[in-house]
């Protein structure tokens, strides 16, 4: 599978693909982080933000 480095003419960042084509073998190393990011994003109120820190000592 190839990956769009382009944006997509919706302006996304990101290549969208169905769910089917995604691995599920095995959790990345990021899963942990990346689940709780999410779920912080379902339970965001409008007009709020969260702010990443993109590394910690």
């Amino acid at each position: 599978m190839a990956v769009n480095q382009k944006k997509s003419k919706s302006g996304a960042n990101f290549l969208v693909v169905s769910q089917v084509d995604v691995p599920t073998g095995r959790n990345g190393k990021h899963k942990a982080v990346v689940t709780k990011i999410l779920s912080d994003l379902e339970n965001l109120k409008p007009g709020k933000a969260i702010r990443i820190p993109l590394s910690e000592s």
